[in-house]
């Protein structure tokens, strides 16, 4: 979910890491602890949870909520997750890994081939996650009207591992999770951005941060479900180092998209120093905001902390919410929505300045730091993308309330969209902001 441009940013030359970390550590002593439990939620009234749950992660930059999602759920998201690997990769396998292909049942077993079943040049850069398709020619851009009156096309390109996303929050195990979810990122009635999920780690992620426009009337969180399958490399996030008086020691110049640390070392021992790192598990729910410091460290049993290693299994799912922008109509919206379920997403390589059409400010997942080979399209996808373009709205009419509030779109009833009291009682509760 990051931004295209990447830039560097270095520490300023006079910072003294000894006031660094005091400086840090006395900043994170007077605040809401980042760290909450689903049964938080729970209680009646819930308000006042939301209200912790929202001050936490406005003033740490990140909320962790432990224990939220399922083993249950996260199995209904390989299985997604599978699906959408047979759909967008497959058909691009050369011949000779027909074998490789054909034992391959579940979305680990294609990991474990990855060399083979995930060929580059068809799949995104392996140090950022899977299933994004690589760039192909202009010429073979899928683009498509959202409204009639559109003036311009909006580009599309093959997403099918988004579904995987909305497989785990869809879960009848996970009503109060999504609306924990919603509630905490104060995105009500918003939707999950367009995304990937992660089955596998190339290289680990560096200390960085993305800085992205946001604002009361468009907000944007990022977050992500860590599922069960999560190796020994974990997420690991630095509390308040989005606030100004912090971010001013260790960053020398305003950015804008992800931006890296050429200060990686120093910037992990001052914040382990600070005692301000919070690490999410399996299970759990973590939410961040623009411009906290991030990272992956691998957290084996011999010590390994912050190493460079490589090809390590990950179960991610990459679920921030963020209000539709643009005043996209109930016709645009719906379009989004039936493309998506028909595996296709707004295009990741197509930026700002040639992504024509309402759209555009929704696209969270663009790239330009992957790898820039081309990429050959299946034979069959242009038919099936025009295909989708004529089946947006039966898609959108068989969806449940739950599956068409994932994507933003208005539902009639919102005091019976839960089976769950306790999921509908937190999605109902007012939170004054």
């Amino acid at each position: 979910m990051t931004l295209a441009t990447t830039t560097t940013a270095g520490t300023p030359p006079d910072t003294d890491s000894s006031v660094f970390v005091s400086t840090l550590k006395k900043k994170i002593g007077g605040l809401v602890s980042p760290i909450m439990s689903r049964d938080q939620f729970t209680g009646d009234p819930c308000l006042g949870a939301i209200q912790t749950a929202r001050r936490a992660l406005k003033d740490n930059g990140v909320l962790i909520i432990r224990g939220c999602i399922t083993r249950a759920a996260c199995a209904a998201g390989q299985v997604a997750a599978y699906r959408a690997w047979e759909r967008d990769v497959k058909p691009s396998i050369d011949v000779q890994y027909a074998p490789k292909v054909d034992v391959a049942k579940t979305i680990y077993d294609v990991q474990s081939q990855h060399k083979f079943l995930w060929p580059t040049g068809v799949i995104g850069n392996k140090g950022f996650g899977f299933m994004y398709a690589q760039p192909e020619a202009k010429s073979d851009y899928h683009a498509a009207q959202l409204d009639t009156s559109d003036a311009q096309p909006t580009v599309f390109a093959p997403g099918s591992g988004f579904q995987a996303n909305l497989a785990v929050m869809e879960h009848p195990d996970s009503e109060l999770a999504t609306a924990i979810l919603f509630q905490v990122t104060g995105n009500m009635g918003g939707m999950v951005s367009q995304d990937s999920f992660k089955t596998f780690r190339g290289n680990l992620t560096v200390p960085h941060v993305d800085d992205y426009p946001t604002s009361d009337t468009f907000n944007r969180v990022q977050a992500m479900v860590i599922g069960y399958r999560e190796g020994n490399v974990r997420l690991v996030f630095g509390r308040a180092t989005h606030q100004p008086d912090i971010s001013v020691m260790y960053r020398d110049k305003t950015t804008t998209g992800f931006t890296s640390l050429s200060n990686s070392d120093s910037i992990v021992q001052v914040l382990e120093a600070a005692g301000a790192i919070v690490i999410p598990e399996p299970g759990d729910i973590v939410c961040w905001t623009a411009g906290v410091v991030h990272f992956e460290m691998n957290i084996d049993p011999k010590g390994n902390k912050f190493k460079p290693t490589r090809g390590h299994v990950q179960e991610r799912y990459v679920v921030g919410t963020h209000n539709p922008s643009g005043s996209l109509t109930q016709t645009q919206l719906e379009t989004l929505t039936g493309m998506a379920e028909s595996g296709f997403i707004l295009h990741p390589y197509v930026g700002p300045k040639r992504q024509f059409g309402p759209a555009n400010a929704n696209n969270f997942h663009r790239k330009n730091t992957q790898y820039c080979r081309r990429r050959v399209q299946p034979p069959d996808e242009k038919a099936r993308f025009v295909a989708a373009t004529k089946d947006c709205k039966a898609r959108v009419h068989k969806l449940t309330d739950r599956r068409r509030q994932l994507y933003g779109i208005p539902i009639k009833d919102a005091n019976r969209l839960f089976k769950d009291p306790l999921a509908q009682q937190v999605y109902n509760t007012k939170v004054q902001l």
